[in-house]
């Protein structure tokens, strides 16, 4: 059994829109209760010209979290990507042209920035996370910007994977189904 008190949550805040500020106090209440430690982390600045606002955030966030694991002495750092993240990030890579390697999926472990990073998640769905806090009277907040279909995992998700579910049902077993042996594929390349 892992004890809590060795955990540190942590949250990164992009200041990216206003209601975001109250979402650091919530990450800490819940942290608290959890009996684990709790650090937030601002990130300055904004993407580059020529840079998407989503890979920009994404590089800031693993930054982020590894300057807090390295000062922590974090050997792992867990995300909540989950398998619905998974399908999204596939149909996106296949979208623009990637190879086996891309289409592999995000992998459970990886090392990003410095900092290595599991995602224990990737096999549970969205709407079983969501059941699973609903039972248990979890808290939780809600981007408003994930509904912004102008961004491209938005559009995905909330556009693209429906359509494909009504026009092949199962077919986000299939692609999870298939990772594995893309991931086995690139690995021995």
């Amino acid at each position: 059994t892992l004890d809590p008190a060795r955990l540190l949550a942590v949250h990164v805040d992009h200041g990216l829109q206003p209601a975001a500020r109250a979402w650091p106090s919530h990450c800490e209440a819940v942290a608290h209760a959890l009996g684990t430690g709790f650090e937030c982390v601002r990130v300055e600045g904004s993407p580059p010209r020529g840079t998407s606002l989503e890979a920009w955030a994404r590089d800031a966030r693993y930054a982020a979290l590894g300057r807090v694991a390295a000062r922590a002495r974090v050997p792992l750092a867990f995300t909540a990507h989950h398998a619905d993240d998974q399908v999204e990030t596939v149909l996106m890579r296949a979208a623009r042209g990637t190879g086996p390697g891309g289409l592999a999926g995000m992998d459970p472990v990886v090392t990003h920035a410095g900092v290595r990073i599991g995602r224990p998640l990737l096999g549970i769905s969205r709407a079983m996370l969501r059941d699973y806090a609903r039972r248990h009277a979890l808290r939780w907040v809600d981007d408003p910007t994930n509904e912004d279909t102008r961004r491209l995992r938005n559009a995905v998700r909330l556009r693209l994977v429906p359509a494909l579910e009504r026009a092949i049902p199962g077919f986000r077993s299939a692609i999870l189904g298939a990772l594995p042996a893309l991931r086995a594929q690139r690995d021995v390349a």
